[in-house]
């Protein structure tokens, strides 16, 4: 469902967005919309959490929520660590379990092959694309003209893989470079606003930015 230690800090996250205070019931609705129906979680299991945080990280009025000093401070302090757990032991999973697939599958799987029906909520993830154990499957077919097509098919497949890899990287990068130079123009309108500055007297003829 959530990686170890982390459903706490999700429930502090979404509390911490909402100053005014939000109730159980409502943090229920906002756990499903935005991790959706498939992680969709109970009251029997969000209610004993919230009573785990109460007084310490958090604390409720009248079945309304809100954060503490403490629990911004934990948000702060803890949310690394567990991002960074998840990213390190996520690869390794999921790599486990794609070498478990038929390479036919696996390739299917990367390339948006995967029909709805079949894989429900599945889709290619390139950044763990496991190229050992392609290269392992391709060590393991034999040398001889009846493996031509099965290596066609192969080929083909990867440079679909390939094909959509080069335009999702190019697509971050415009979107980085959108974000620099929206940057860039901040920096010019805030460089403006600053020479506009008048400067005046501070004290007996001295002078000094506003």
């Amino acid at each position: 469902m959530f990686p170890k230690n982390s459903l706490d800090l999700v429930i502090l996250s979404i509390i911490n967005e909402f100053p005014d205070g939000i109730t159980g019931y409502t943090l229920l609705k906002e756990l499903e919309k935005r991790f959706g129906e498939e992680r969709k979680l109970s009251a029997g299991t969000i209610y004993p959490r919230l009573n785990k945080l109460k007084g310490i990280f958090a604390e409720e009025t009248d079945g309304t929520w809100k954060i503490t000093p403490k629990g911004k401070a934990q948000l702060e302090n803890q949310l690394p660590d567990v991002l960074t757990e998840s990213l390190e032991f996520m690869p390794v999973l999921y790599k486990f379990l794609m070498k478990a697939m038929p390479f036919g599958r696996r390739m299917d799987f990367l390339s948006h092959a995967s029909r709805m029906g079949e894989c429900t909520g599945c889709g290619p993830q390139h950044d763990l694309l496991d190229t050992e154990s392609i290269k392992e499957d391709l060590n393991e077919i034999p040398n001889e003209g009846s493996s031509i097509k099965r290596l066609e098919e192969m080929k083909k497949k990867l440079a679909i893989v390939k094909k959509e890899t080069e335009d999702r990287v190019k697509a971050q990068l415009a979107s980085l470079d959108n974000i620099l130079k929206s940057i860039d123009e901040k920096i010019e309108k805030c460089m403006a606003e600053k020479a506009s500055w008048k400067r005046i007297p501070i004290e007996e003829g001295k002078f000094d930015d506003r």
